[in-house]
């Protein structure tokens, strides 16, 4: 899509990039399912590193694009990108932040459930709210920016 915008990347990088996605989700749909396994324990550990990588890598990629003069006629590529970055992020922060809950939520599950339990989940979610509302947030901007097109050249 962003071909038709002159924005041209080689091969070998539009099949990572249209193989990120498909192969992100399943990944993670099977660390949902078969959650508590060694192999989920791992994939959790490489998500997370992955994430980073994800994020670190849209910055600098963005900055290049910027720097090299590449997103001048359509810089509002480069916004999307960066605010997909912050999506990720808010991610990551909610998956540090959201432990106390879900530890919560498998006590109800098992009725092992205290007062202790209940305030260490309002204390999660407490944390984890802003980014949870950030997403939101980020997602509004996203769309705006994606039919506002601001800058826009073309």
């Amino acid at each position: 899509m962003i071909t038709l915008h002159g924005i041209d990347h080689p091969t070998w990088q539009w099949v990572g990039i249209i193989l990120l996605g498909p192969v992100w989700f399943c990944a993670l749909l099977y660390m949902h399912f078969n959650e508590g396994t060694d192999l989920v324990k791992q994939m959790t550990k490489v998500d997370y590193v992955f994430r980073w990588v994800m994020v670190f890598t849209l910055l600098a990629s963005v900055y290049y694009g910027f720097y090299t003069d590449r997103l001048d006629a359509e810089p509002w590529v480069g916004y999307k990108l960066v605010v997909f970055a912050g999506l990720i992020f808010c991610g990551i922060m909610i998956r540090k932040y959201i432990g106390g809950f879900i530890k919560g939520i498998h006590n109800i599950a098992t009725d092992n459930i205290n007062e202790a339990d209940d305030i260490e989940m309002k204390a999660s979610l407490d944390k984890a709210r802003i980014f949870v509302l950030s997403i939101w947030v980020l997602l509004i901007v996203e769309a705006w920016i994606g039919i506002a097109k601001p800058g826009s050249l073309g």
